[in-house]
Parts: C-alpha cells; sequence; structure tokens
C-alpha cells in the first residue's frame, strides 16, 4: 500500500468463509437388462452375457461441520481412476451449462479433480484437500517447483509461521522450455505430444541481453485470452506476435511448464515448504524438499534461504540448494542478494552459482553450471533526471568462457519526451583464445506525438575498429507505438 510519503506498506488480512447451511446437489442413473438369443441364432460374444447393468453416481455437497471446519465433497463415479489423466484442473464451458448472459455473475470451479473423488476441509487460515492442485512452491529461485498434480495438498499461514505440503502418485513428467520469440503468433512447437489438459503454465519473459540470467519483465499468461495450445500436436499459437525483441534490442523468451503422458510406472512425488519469520518481519527464514521417486529418473530437491531486514533501507537475500538426480550426484547452487532503497539512491550486490546438473528441471538452461557476480546503483536527481551504473562478470563452467560488463547512463525524462545517453564497456574471454573488447555509446529518444501514437529512435555504435566489433556490433533502431484501443496497440520496430 503506498503512502502519502512515498513508503509502502503491506498489510495482510485474514479471508475467512461465512457459515453456511448446507447445498447438496447430485444424479444417480442406471440400467438393468436382460438379453437372451433365440434358437439357431449364431452367438456374439458381445451378448452371450444374459444380465447386465450400468449406471452412474454424482453429487456434491459443501457445508459446515463440527470443529468449525468448511468441508467441501465431490464424488462421480463416471470419472477415470488412472495415474496418468487426460486432464486436470478441469473447467466447464460456461456456454454449455449457463444461457443467462450480459449479467455480473462470478462463475468459478470447484471441486476440481482428475479421479473419482474430490474432498478439501478448511477453517481459517489452514485448508487440505484430494484433488487436482499446483504445488506452488515459486517464493524462491533455486528450491522452485512448480507442477500441476492430482493429489493430497496442505497449506496453513499464521503471522509467524507458513507451511505447504503435497503428495501425489502418478506417471506423468514435467519438463519446461524456454523458445525465443520469432516475431510472429505461431506456431510454437513443445518438443513432446500428448500434454495433460490445463497443466500447462506459459510466460514471456524479456531478459537482459547483456545479462542472460537477469530476467527484466515476466508476465503469466492465460489460456484463451492470451494464447492457445493444441494439447495432442503440442503446439501454442498466440494472440499477439512474440517480438524477438523489445525496443532496448532485450530478447523475448517463452517459457513452458507442463505435464505430459510419458510411459513409466507410477510412483510418489511428495514435498513442501516452510517459512519462519519474526513478529516484526524482519528476519524469515526457510526450507524446501521435494523428492521424485520414478524409476529411472529419481531426484530429490533440498533447500534453505534467509532474508534479513538489516535496516529499514537495506535487505538480505540469501539461498542455498543441494539437488540429486540421474545425470549428476550432490550438485548445489547458492546465491546471496543485497540490496539498498533509501530516499534518492538504490544500490544492489548479487554473486550466484549454479552447478552443473543442478535441480530437478525447474532452472532456466542457461543458467546451469554458471557462476556470477556483479552490482549496480542508481541516484535520482529528481522526477526528470538520473544516473546509473553497473558492473557484472559470468563465467560459463561448462565452456569455459567469461563475460564481464561495465555500463554508465544518464536518463532524462519528462511527460512527453524521453532521452538516453550511455557508455557500455564488454569483454569476451574464450577458454584458450584472446579477449574480445568492445566498447559502445548508445543514444536514445522517445517522444509522444499524440495520445495514442509513441515514436522512439535509438542508435548504439562501437568505438572499436570494425574488425574489433563483433562481440556487440553498431546498431540503429526505429519504432512506432500506436495503441488502437484500451485493448489493442501495434508496435513496429
Amino acid at each position: 500500500m503506498p503512502l502519502i510519503d512515498s513508503r509502502e506498506e503491506r498489510v495482510e488480512a485474514w479471508l475467512e468463509a461465512a457459515p453456511r447451511d448446507w447445498i447438496l446437489v447430485g444424479l444417480a442413473e442406471g440400467n438393468v437388462g436382460y438379453q437372451t438369443l433365440e434358437k439357431y441364432i449364431e452367438s456374439d460374444k458381445a451378448v452371450e452375457k444374459e444380465r447386465y447393468d450400468d449406471g452412474r453416481i454424482s453429487f456434491f455437497g459443501k457445508g459446515k461441520i463440527p470443529g468449525n471446519f468448511l468441508l467441501s465433497v465431490a464424488y462421480d463415479s463416471a470419472a477415470a481412476s488412472g495415474k496418468d489423466p487426460q486432464e486436470l484442473l478441469a473447467t466447464n464451458n460456461v456456454d454449455d451449462y449457463y444461457s443467462v448472459y450480459a449479467d455480473e455473475s462470478l462463475f468459478e470451479n470447484e471441486a476440481q479433480s482428475a479421479k473419482k473423488l474430490y474432498v478439501k476441509i478448511e477453517r481459517e487460515q489452514f485448508y487440505a484437500l484430494f484433488g487436482d492442485f499446483q504445488t506452488g512452491m515459486n517464493n524462491t529461485d533455486l528450491s522452485r517447483y512448480n507442477r500441476t498434480l492430482n493429489g493430497v495438498k496442505s497449506e496453513y499461514k499464521d503471522q509467524y509461521i507458513e507451511a505447504n505440503i503435497f503428495a501425489a502418485e502418478t506417471a506423468l513428467a514435467n519438463l519446461r522450455e524456454e523458445i525465443a520469440g520469432l516475431g510472429v503468433t505461431g506456431p510454437y512447437n513443445l518438443k513432446r505430444r500428448n500434454i495433460v489438459r490445463n497443466s500447462e503454465q506459459v510466460t514471456i519473459e524479456v531478459r537482459d541481453r547483456f545479462q542472460t540470467g537477469k530476467v527484466i519483465t515476466s508476465t503469466n499468461l492465460s489460456r484463451g485470452n492470451d494464447y492457445d495450445i493444441n494439447y495432442e500436436l503440442g503446439v501454442v499459437r498466440f494472440r499477439d506476435p512474440v517480438a524477438v525483441r523489445d525496443p532496448q534490442l532485450n530478447p523475448l523468451f517463452i517459457v513452458v511448464d507442463y505435464e505430459t503422458r510419458d510411459e513409466r510406472e507410477a510412483a510418489m512425488i511428495a514435498g513442501g515448504r516452510a517459512e519462519i519469520s519474526t513478529a516484526d518481519d524482519r528476519i524469515e527464514a526457510g526450507l524446501s524438499y521435494v523428492s521424485e521417486d520414478n524409476k529411472g529418473s529419481e531426484a530429490e530437491l533440498g533447500g534453505v534461504d534467509l532474508k534479513i531486514d538489516i535496516t529499514e533501507s537495506i535487505e538480505l537475500r540469501s539461498e542455498y540448494a543441494k539437488s540429486d538426480n540421474v545425470n549428476s550426484k550432490g550438485a548445489d547452487a547458492w546465491s546471496v542478494k543485497l540490496k539498498q532503497e533509501e530516499g534518492k539512491l538504490t544500490s544492489s550486490a548479487y554473486a550466484t552459482k549454479i552447478g552443473s546438473g543442478f535441480g530437478v528441471g525447474q532452472q532456466n538452461t542457461s543458467e546451469l553450471g554458471s557462476r556470477k557476480y556483479g552490482a549496480e546503483t542508481r541516484w535520482r536527481f529528481n522526477e526528470k533526471y538520473d544516473i546509473s551504473a553497473s558492473l557484472d562478470s559470468q563465467e560459463q563452467r561448462s565452456t569455459g568462457s567469461i563475460n564481464r560488463q561495465a555500463d554508465v547512463r544518464a536518463r532524462r525524462t519528462g511527460e512527453k519526451a524521453a532521452l538516453q545517453l550511455g557508455y557500455r564497456l564488454a569483454e569476451s574471454e574464450a577458454e584458450d583464445s584472446a579477449v574480445s573488447r568492445s566498447e559502445l555509446v548508445d543514444v536514445g529518444a522517445s517522444y509522444q506525438l499524440l495520445p495514442s501514437l509513441r515514436v522512439d529512435a535509438s542508435s548504439e555504435f562501437s568505438l572499436n575498429k570494425k574488425d574489433e566489433a563483433e562481440l556487440f556490433p553498431s546498431r540503429n533502431t526505429v519504432g512506432a507505438d500506436w495503441r488502437i484501443s484500451n485493448t489493442a496497440s501495434v508496435y513496429a520496430i
């Protein structure tokens, strides 16, 4: 919550479901028959059985139970019961079941389960369920674990403690793919077919072109609104083109996490995370653990993390994690980040090391086997003028390459016009080869010609000789952004 003096405060409110009477809806249907064959008619195996019967029982109920708990339960005898479901987090088509339009009713999907049974019990800051769920372990970078599964999950949170545990028996395999934007809506082909419906999580990431591990922006997309996917063929198409680069020439990547049916035996996947904090939230400590027991691809991941507000303006974050998998035993990773925000000055420093083969398939592949460190500072003179400087180094241990860069730039931002002037020194050193060095100067400008039309131009030229500028050659760009409506815009570069 932003305050008058530009400070921000976090306000937490606990929501509790209101007491309600029980609701119960359901259906039961079936038929019983008797069949026989007249004499001399050739027998068919399909009708050899004289008596037959089939049917279905389906119901949903929700209401308060003793102990001030709220219980939701659903059962459908016609649902599948295998360990490699065709669909997770199933949704109903509103047009098929709801024929009243143009009102403000909210449509929600409850009791989502790929199996016959769904049960959820909840009270205040606690719930436990059996059904479909997302693991939701995304509070850290190194111990991140995002999957969509069917099984048991429980969460608890109060002022000091937050805990999340889950377990599922499944034959599904999880994949994480990174696809570079091509400037088109699609098709973008995934590596696997037969994707489990509704299991995908699609994100568009803009990554710094000089610091490959730095994600400038990350946008989660919604199926139907932002993209469509063919689950059988593994093909994704977007409503808007995914650009190759943004106006600052940073590359765009499509990141897709999804579950796919695999030819393997079902096995147990379990894990969880626990956090504890002080009353003033100055110190937070966390512990994460994940175990995958699929035969031939067993994996284990454990991690710890710590956040300390040293002062009101200085924050320290650190993580350490270690993993075992079929490709690497005992691979580890760590990171330390220090951030300071006080008045007009903002500064940060970081150091990160990720071992080759680390993780359980949830890390960006470009970051495996890397070691990085750097620092950045920015001073705002006023609302219009600021100056910044940064220093970064990245070593890719698998190839022996080292990239270093230093950057200084000044900006002027107004209501209609924006100007930028920068200088960058970059070095690249490959194993057993000479050091490549580039010096760059970039100038950029942007102007709002009309309320719906903005134009920008930039020039980045090398101070090196032509044969020495291979690392970052000169670039010139001109672009325009035309906002057609509140929901549509066209950008050309």
